[in-house]
């Protein structure tokens, strides 16, 4: 799916990397302005709150890099919201 909204996009991956490979997925969203409202980058996202929450936990200050993205992509901010519930 990611590899689709960047094609469609009109971006050509020069790496190797995988297609959520969080650098790639930042670098997508600030080129492109309606990035931020893609499905496959909101699902990418939300798959971020496990990492997130867990890093709250055992490393706070590499988890504080990531939290200003919860700001950004609701998905991920609601996944967060639900992973603090949980525990």
């Amino acid at each position: 799916e990611l590899q689709q909204a960047y094609a469609s996009a009109g971006l050509e991956k020069t790496t190797s990397e995988l297609p959520d490979f969080l650098p790639l997925m930042l670098e997508f969203v600030a080129a492109v302005p309606d990035a931020r409202t893609s499905t496959a980058i909101q699902k990418s996202f939300k798959g971020l709150a496990p990492v997130v929450a867990r890093l709250h936990a055992c490393a706070p200050p590499y988890a504080a890099l990531l939290d200003p993205l919860a700001a950004c992509f609701p998905a991920l901010e609601e996944a967060l919201a639900a992973a603090d519930a949980d525990g």
